[in-house]
């Protein structure tokens, strides 16, 4: 009679011994899911009441090391980009004439690993070009993509800096009513896909909103695909809403992009997917309670986790160059399967500008 008791009670042990079993096994997997082993190329200014100083960093962020390829003092508008094969770093810098003639964007490139002895070298005669905030660089390491505006124009336009016959061509050069809002570059697909907008109508919803004083309503977007050589592939999408930013997924069939729901400091910020076969998007996640005012929105290598930049809850408010108050902006990744964020890298006493998710 015992011996039976035992076996039961042994029957009744077995299959709640394997669920347990099976339930650590699992916590156990997701544990132990790896970071992805993505290299981060961050734009970053450590802020002080006497000068900005702009960082250029490469971050690894399964290892955790942060190796600082440039240090310099800040622009207006910071940016750079790595060539795809890492042998050089290209960035702009306003040249100032100290005359009547108007001043223009210079482009450099430092051959890498930069040391004090290896000076960058000026790549561009001076040009008509006014300033550059975002730039690209293309698969085969022969391109530089940016968004430029030319002097006397109020408009971005796309252009590419040919590595090869260091000469920079604006695409559409005389087009004044076309508005680059943002762009991005696939390796993978060897194209970029734009944000555009009418400028004639980004004028006129300003004045009904400063005349009427009403919140300023949204342009219409265009997101259009373009070839490396500036062909106008097709129009994806027309999007009404206020869009901070651009992004292509790894293997350049997905888009990302972030909306705000209006223009101001207390603004709440929304990341979506973009299909580019059918041009419908759908919400992935959104502003929380500890990350705010959300941008940069990225893929992580693996397709799946998302990258951003955003405000922790309680950020310090840092004091800049001529008084001005910055935010301090930090990276953080969007896991999906948990619908988690966390943060990735800060820098101390400084903000995040821009960064790219450098993809294999």
């Amino acid at each position: 009679m015992i011996s039976q008791m035992v076996k039961k009670k042994y029957f009744l042990w077995c299959p709640l011994i394997a669920i347990l079993a099976m339930a650590f096994s699992c916590r156990a997997v997701i544990a132990e899911e790896p970071l992805p082993s993505d290299q981060l190329f961050i734009l970053a200014s450590d802020i002080k009441e006497a000068t900005d100083t702009v960082n250029f960093i490469l971050f690894n962020y399964r290892t955790q090391e942060t190796n600082s390829l440039l240090r310099r003092k800040n622009t207006v508008f910071p940016t750079a980009v790595l060539s795809r094969d890492g042998k050089n770093l290209y960035t702009s810098k306003i040249h100032q004439t100290g005359d009547d003639s108007p001043d223009y964007i210079e482009l450099f490139g430092y051959a890498m690993p930069i040391n004090p002895r290896n000076m960058p070298e000026l790549l561009t005669k001076p040009t008509k070009i006014w300033n550059v905030d975002y730039i690209r660089s293309s698969a085969d390491n022969t391109k530089v993509f940016m968004r430029v505006v030319q002097a006397k124009r109020d408009n971005a336009q796309l252009a590419v800096y040919n590595v090869d016959s260091k000469k920079i061509n604006v695409w559409n050069e005389d087009d004044s009513t076309n508005e680059i809002h943002y762009f991005d570059y696939s390796p993978a697909s060897r194209t970029i896909i734009a944000l555009e907008h009418s400028l004639d109508e980004e004028t006129a919803l300003l004045q009904h909103a400063n005349r009427d004083q009403v919140a300023l309503p949204p342009v219409t977007y265009r997101v259009v695909l373009y070839s490396e050589d500036g062909r106008k592939l097709r129009e994806i999408a027309t999007i009404k809403k206020h869009i901070l930013d651009i992004s292509l997924s790894p293997d350049g069939k997905q888009a990302l992009f972030t909306v705000t729901d209006q223009i101001n400091s207390n603004s709440f910020n929304l990341v979506f997917k973009l299909n580019l076969e059918s041009g419908s998007y759908e919400e992935v996640f959104r502003d929380t309670d500890t990350f705010r005012r959300i941008k940069h929105a990225q893929y992580a290598s693996d397709g799946k986790r998302i990258y951003f930049s955003g405000i922790l809850k309680n950020a310090p408010v840092l004091s800049g160059e001529k008084r001005r108050k910055v935010p301090a902006r930090n990276i953080a990744i969007y896991d999906p399967k948990t619908n988690q964020m966390t943060k990735v890298w800060s820098m101390e006493k400084g903000t995040v500008n821009q960064f790219q998710v450098l993809y294999p």
